[in-house]
């Protein structure tokens, strides 16, 4: 296996703008994706990945699209919403071995009972078949 060289990268920051809190913030995020993407680079790493894993903070950062923009990659393209998320992962969950069961209650002893209360006596359950 050959050995690459050592890379370096330097930041510079004038004395005058170290008090400047939104000016370092901003050297720190290029800083940050600068080494993550030098990593994805010399690596079978993703970038995406590795900014989703060290990175995350930078969701909060206002200008966050213009630093990414270098890299060819968006906020939303790295860190997709919370309701995609669960979704995405659910249709995942639903496939050729996974059934959907939903098994209904009867109620005990007392048979009036009201429509929202029927509704809580259903219970869904996933049942996996389990593979050979």
């Amino acid at each position: 296996m050959v050995e690459k060289a050592p890379m370096s990268i330097d930041v510079v920051v004038s004395q005058e703008r170290l008090n400047d809190f939104s000016y370092v913030q901003q050297k720190l995020f290029e800083t940050k994706l600068k080494i993550l993407f030098q990593i994805s680079e010399a690596s079978d790493k993703n970038t995406v990945d590795l900014i989703r894993e060290f990175l995350p903070e930078i969701q909060a950062y206002n200008n966050a699209d213009s630093l990414l923009e270098k890299y060819s990659l968006e906020l939303s393209q790295i860190f997709t919403p919370v309701s995609e998320t669960v979704s995405s992962e659910e249709s995942k969950s639903e496939d050729k071995n996974t059934k959907k069961v939903v098994l209904k209650i009867k109620p005990s002893g007392n048979t009036q009972s009201t429509k929202s209360e029927q509704d809580h006596k259903k219970r869904v359950i996933k049942i996996k078949k389990l593979g050979k």
